[in-house]
């Protein structure tokens, strides 16, 4: 996660009323249903903006009305997975739902969300992320149009996703927009204040489900085993990480000619089916930021595999014209998210542990900091092989960042606010699928970089209150000492208390597994 300096711009709010086919109807919306849709309902001025899931081949109902009414309106929403609904009054609470049809048949629904549609001022930020490619945010169509207007830009010559944008109406998707000369405009309407759909606990499957699909489209990588190409370092980097006996570096080669640089520590005193993948943020190199956190994990018995995120740390040297920071993998979106390049070392590394442990049944934590505790609640949502996941200080909702001291610069770079993943499984959703037997979150009251959040805050609550809508072991710590962008010695303590109470298998081996086994 890194600052950029948002310069922020009033906005006129013009959007005119846009009528849709609706009307009154006494349908009661289902409670229950063999799936869930996940709904994001994004306060605009006079509308809410609702975006919903996708299940292949469904159509979909989206209903809405006042919160003390008695009848609902209806909107039928064909395959599109978003819509706006214009023409509200302002200040008024509205409640919205929708579900999925196949065949006539109801297959998904969401829980109802409630949104108040109320005016947003101040809600552009140009430049936010001034580093190549600079990025513009808008959390309205509306300021985007004046801006696009101010620019001389058509919307029609806009690409989002790397396809021609072919309409411009008040429907059209959050998306990260490029200009002909290269600008990137983020138009991303949830973006907020005030923390939404406290009320909403989707199935840790179905979220995966979302995920997998945002991500991946049809070319599901978890559907089979995937050749992976593992190469030894001739040097070792070990940085400042000082508490094993033996360490190896190896070079993972992905696709796109990117490659991902690991070091597999081992403990000195290991505890049998112990593994731990540490992931660095933007920092720096793992073995040199996270050196504190990886020597802890060693010294209670872990295996730490230490990872970094791809063109930063020991992956620098990727780097290349047109792909030099994460702002520029948007080049590469095509039918596979460029998220793929962040999930798919991850993969290599799981896959590689279970082909090492004896028992083939390990304890396997992902910890990571700032940018790498994105990835790491991230990959422990789309593989419930990882059991426990800890993020320090990864992210928060996008629906609150924008209260942050700094402003826009909350929503971070180019991993951290992807339309066509957080606005059909958000943020807060992924860290509560996180881990088959349970995450953890840490942050920092007074976090110098980002993700400030209150000890008692909503959003903090709704973390707190997984534990009983899930039945696993949800916690969050909140430091209200350190200032750093990591985790300090009360969070040590909490970290320690957490894990202790989800492990309930201790096993201990004769000797620490030092052969790694290496395909060339």
């Amino acid at each position: 996660m890194k600052h950029a300096l948002a310069g922020l711009l009033g906005c006129a709010m013009s959007i005119g009323m846009v009528t849709h086919a609706a009307g009154d109807t006494d349908i009661t919306p289902l409670q229950a249903s063999p799936q869930s849709l996940i709904l994001t309902a994004a306060p605009q001025d006079r509308e809410v903006f609702a975006t919903w899931s996708p299940l292949a081949g469904a159509d979909y109902v989206l209903r809405w009305r006042r919160t003390t009414a008695a009848t609902w309106n209806t909107i039928a929403a064909g395959s599109a997975t978003s819509r706006a609904v214009a023409g509200l009054t302002n200040g008024v609470a509205h409640d919205f739902q929708v579900e999925a049809r196949v065949a006539g048949a109801v297959v998904a629904i969401s829980a109802t969300i409630r949104a108040t549609p109320r005016a947003r001022p101040d809600c552009a930020a140009i430049e936010y992320y001034p580093w190549p490619p600079p990025v513009s945010f808008f959390c309205t169509k509306a300021a985007l149009d004046d801006y696009l207007a101010a620019q001389n830009i058509d919307p029609l010559t806009l690409r989002c996703r790397q396809r021609a944008v072919t309409a411009w109406t008040v429907d059209v998707p959050d998306c990260l927009y490029t200009t002909p000369q290269g600008e990137q405009l983020l138009l991303l309407r949830a973006a907020d204040t005030i923390f939404a759909g406290a009320n909403q606990y989707p199935k840790p499957s179905d979220v995966r489900l979302y995920a997998r699909q945002a991500i991946w489209g049809d070319a599901d990588p978890f559907s089979g085993p995937a050749p992976v190409v593992r190469t030894v370092l001739p040097q070792t980097l070990i940085g400042h990480v000082t508490k094993h006996i033996h360490a190896q570096s190896f070079q993972i080669a992905l696709q796109g000619g990117l490659s991902s640089r690991i070091t597999w520590f081992v403990p000195a005193s290991p505890v049998a089916g112990r593994y731990a993948i540490y992931h660095e943020g933007h920092g720096g190199a793992a073995v040199a930021i996270g050196a504190g956190t990886i020597d802890w994990l060693l010294e209670r018995g872990w295996h730490v595999i230490a990872v970094d995120m791809p063109l930063l740390g020991a992956n620098t040297a990727d780097a290349r014209p047109g792909l030099q920071s994460h702002g520029d993998f948007d080049s590469l979106e095509g039918a596979v998210s460029p998220l793929h390049y962040f999930l798919a070392p991850v993969q290599a590394v799981v896959d590689w542990i279970l082909e090492e442990d004896p028992y083939r049944d390990p304890d396997l934590l992902m910890i990571g900091r700032s940018g790498g505790g994105l990835t790491s609640y991230l990959y422990a949502a789309v593989d419930p092989r990882i059991d426990i996941a800890v993020s320090i200080a990864g992210g928060r909702p996008i629906s609150e960042r924008l209260d942050a001291p700094w402003g826009a610069a909350e929503l971070g770079d180019y991993e951290q606010t992807i339309p066509h993943l957080y606005n059909v499984a958000g943020h807060e959703h992924l860290m509560l699928a996180a881990g088959s037997k349970g995450a953890f979150y840490l942050f920092n009251r007074w976090d110098s970089c980002c993700f400030r959040v209150e000890q008692d805050g909503a959003f903090v609550e709704y973390l707190r209150g997984a534990s009983t809508a899930l039945g696993k072991q949800v916690g969050v710590f909140v430091d209200p000492n350190n200032p750093a962008h990591s985790i300090g010695p009360q969070g040590y303590v909490a970290l320690d208390a957490y894990l202790s109470e989800v492990l309930n298998r201790v096993r201990r081996i004769p000797s620490a597994p030092t052969g790694m086994r290496i395909v060339r």
